[in-house]
């Protein structure tokens, strides 16, 4: 893969200097995406569109347990398939992971319907696990409300 120079003409320019289509900014935030830079044949990006989403690092003000609900209870409507796909594709992936996991933590993990659920596991969210389950649930939390 080429990478060639990106030169911006937005305020963005350090957080996008040489960085090539795809690729995940690390920062303060949780999440940056980037769309629409293209690459010719030899290897010169020009930005063509960007959209860029930042994803605070905290979660929302709003009450936790009532806005997981409301994303549950949105994604089993028929309209928001796609937050309900996003949901069970979620779920897969964390039941995967956990899979993984060696005995001793894995058993921390109680049963579970979906991603959502881990906000009700008091007891997880401040034990050994805590920084893993809090960013299940601050990166669904965040994703989940744009999808849906």
């Amino acid at each position: 893969m080429q990478v060639g120079t990106y030169k911006s003409t937005t305020p963005l320019d350090s957080a996008l200097d040489n960085r090539a289509a795809g690729t995940l900014l690390q920062s303060e935030f949780q999440l940056c995406f980037l769309e629409g830079i293209i690459g010719d044949n030899m290897g010169i990006f020009t930005p063509t569109k960007l959209k860029l989403i930042y994803f605070s690092n905290e979660f929302p003000h709003d009450d936790l347990q009532s806005l997981l609900h409301a994303l549950h209870k949105h994604s089993r409507d028929r309209r928001h398939p796609v937050l309900a796909r996003f949901l069970e594709e979620a779920t897969l992936v964390v039941r995967e992971e956990i899979r993984q996991l060696p005995t001793a933590l894995r058993a921390l993990i109680p049963p579970f319907e979906t991603v959502l659920d881990f906000s009700d596991f008091a007891d997880l969210r401040r034990g050994q696990l805590c920084g893993a389950i809090d960013g299940i649930l601050l990166c669904t939390v965040e994703l989940a409300t744009i999808i849906g």
